[in-house]
């Protein structure tokens, strides 16, 4: 009727200072019990469970009145879902310095997908040159191993505090990807001396 006010609400929501909010399983739903203005936000970690192609649906169900007639109707919201990309986590840079009596640094790897049917992982790896050839690197339960080459013919080069770079990559059942970089300093080596060292002579042998 022309001159009743309505108010609005959610069946089994709560109402508090003049909104009216209900979690459904995917989102929650807020009503202004005064103009019927109503807001969904999806919970993102529910949501981005969802699969690529996945979809689910929340329902809230909606009243109107005028404090003598009541209406209520259906409210849905369809969801669908999408691919979402893996989260890596890792030790991706170490260092080491030639020859001084360390050869191996170590660090860790995992993989996760929000998607609750994804499950990727990072298989072991058995000891691999690197394509440099400084070192060779393993992968063993999430844990990664480089161990420097100090007889390589460019890591001996390398004067006191000069660096060059090594690094790997290890890739994900999923394909995801990770590179490993490793820092190589130099150090003062020292110098080789190549000489005869002994020789001999006879007593009046006519040599002297």
């Amino acid at each position: 009727d022309d001159g009743d006010s309505l108010s609005f609400s959610i069946t089994d929501g709560s109402t508090t200072n003049g909104t009216s909010s209900l979690a459904g399983s995917y989102g929650s739903l807020t009503v202004d019990t005064s103009s019927g203005e109503y807001t969904y936000t999806p919970n993102s970690s529910v949501v981005e469970a969802l699969d690529d192609g996945d979809s689910a649906s929340d329902s809230f169900t909606l009243n109107a009145t005028d404090g003598t007639d009541t209406t209520s109707a259906t409210y849905t919201v369809n969801l669908t879902g999408a691919d979402d990309s893996s989260v890596i986590t890792a030790t991706t840079t170490s260092s080491l310095t030639e020859d001084s009596g360390t050869s191996t640094v170590t660090g860790s790897i995992s993989i996760a997908d929000p998607d609750d049917d994804d499950s990727p992982s990072f298989s072991d790896v058995d000891s691999t040159t690197t394509s440099n050839g400084y070192g060779s690197y393993s992968l063993s339960s999430g844990t990664w191993s480089y161990t420097l080459d100090n007889d390589n013919t460019t890591v001996n080069a390398l004067n006191a505090g000069d660096t060059v770079t090594d690094s790997f990559t290890l890739t994900a059942t999923d394909g995801s990807t990770q590179a490993i970089t490793i820092t190589i300093t130099g150090t003062d080596d020292s110098a080789v001396i190549t000489a005869t060292t002994t020789s001999s002579l006879t007593e009046d042998s006519g040599t002297s």
